[in-house]
């Protein structure tokens, strides 16, 4: 295989790490003390927001 043809693992948007960031520990976090469905259901009844004129 050419070098130019070499996939990068970069490029495949592997997630390889193991290591949590503090940002996916606060969302992990999240999922297991909100409940989702009734969030989403209350904020899809206010419907779209208008931007501002």
């Amino acid at each position: 295989m050419a070098s130019s043809q070499a996939m990068k693992q970069s490029s495949l948007d592997l997630n390889l790490s193991t290591k949590k960031t503090r940002k996916q520990e606060l969302l992990a976090q999240m999922d297991v003390v909100v409940s989702w469905a009734p969030a989403c259901l209350r904020q899809r009844s206010r419907g779209p927001v208008a931007p501002p004129a």
